[in-house]
């Protein structure tokens, strides 16, 4: 289904090109950019984000800006490359606080601590995470809030602070079931069920993972049952049950490798 998508979004390109109209070329980069980014063809979803930034700059769009640069950020994150990405989103964030734009501000906040926790700067990463849950408050955004939460606790379990990790867990939890969000229920479920693994409580972690399980089972989230499946065989390893640890890393493994081969497919339809 992508490889319509490429062509179209190239024509609707070409055609912006030939009349000199800069705000819809940049705008169709983006959008192939996003395509190529589906498929995991990094480089040239890079390249498209870097032309339509340069555009928007010439034009000076700010809002356009600010998108390609968080585009640019999600991705060098992806990547690994976490020093691109915190520039990207320190940009990102520096645009939106000249715009006053609420809702940017939440999520450059967010994308920034996720860099920094991905790089092993965890006090950065809990105060962004912060600042993105303050504004998240400000807002009333019970979905933003609920992923600061949970962004928070993943920082404390990483820090070691398994008991603080807990409590911004079952935070997140209680607002997730409260305003039935099952990916937030799932995400904080996991979150929490790690601070209990950590902790070494495993039967009260594999009770979190297999309710995380069912939640992802139901949505058909795919990538979150790969998760579910691998901690699973993480704490039954742990327990010493190797032949339980062995079927369901191998259930993780097949769930991530039929993922993979979706997205292989998809690039030659």
């Amino acid at each position: 289904t992508y490889s319509p998508a490429i062509e179209y979004y190239q024509q609707s390109l070409n055609i912006h090109r030939n009349t000199d109209n800069r705000y819809g070329e940049a705008d169709s980069l983006n959008n192939l950019g996003n395509i190529y980014n589906l498929l995991g063809e990094y480089s040239q979803a890079i390249d498209c984000y870097q032309q339509s930034l340069n555009i928007q700059r010439e034009i000076d769009n700010r809002s356009g800006e600010a998108d390609s640069l968080n585009a640019l950020g999600n991705i060098y994150d992806a990547l690994g490359d976490y020093l691109p990405a915190i520039d990207c989103h320190q940009q990102c964030l520096n645009i939106y606080r000249e715009t006053n734009n609420r809702r940017g501000l939440a999520t450059s906040w967010r994308n920034l601590g996720s860099a920094y926790h991905s790089l092993g700067e965890y006090l950065p990463a809990i105060d962004c995470h912060q600042q993105s849950l303050d504004m998240a408050r400000k807002m009333n955004s019970k979905l933003r809030e609920i992923n600061s939460l949970t962004a928070l606790a993943r920082t404390y379990v990483s820090l070691g602070e398994h008991q603080r990790a807990i409590e911004y867990s079952q935070e997140s939890l209680n607002l997730a079931q409260q305003t039935d969000s099952h990916s937030g229920e799932a995400n904080s479920l996991v979150t929490l069920g790690n601070a209990y693994s950590n902790l070494g409580n495993y039967l009260q972690a594999i009770e979190l993972y297999q309710q995380a399980l069912n939640i992802q089972q139901e949505m058909s989230d795919r990538s979150g049952q790969a998760t579910s499946w691998r901690n699973l065989g993480n704490v039954y390893r742990c327990l010493g049950q190797c032949q339980r640890a062995i079927e369901y890393s191998q259930k993780s493994l097949e769930i991530a490798r039929a993922i993979g081969e979706m997205a292989s497919e998809g690039a030659t339809l």
